[in-house]
């Protein structure tokens, strides 16, 4: 049976995380994160009504991994 990431209900709270790219709360960067078993949803702070991005915890684990390989933030 197939995993299908986009059927499994979120049922766990959002948490925003934010860039801090700007001082002034208002103009800030921000996304919410929900976790749901192997599911990693994100929404886009400004944009509540659209749906959001989801994927499973490997692939946001090797996007990490590999921007920080990328941009020498690890060691």
């Amino acid at each position: 049976m197939q995993n299908d990431i986009y059927h499994t209900v979120i049922t766990s709270p959002w948490t925003a995380f934010c860039g801090g790219n700007n001082e002034e709360e208002e103009n800030e960067t921000c996304v919410w994160f929900a976790e749901q078993g192997d599911v990693v949803a994100i929404r886009d702070t400004k944009h509540p009504d659209r749906p959001e991005l989801r994927f499973t915890r490997a692939e946001v684990q090797a996007f990490v991994r590999g921007y920080a390989r990328q941009h020498r933030l690890t060691s």
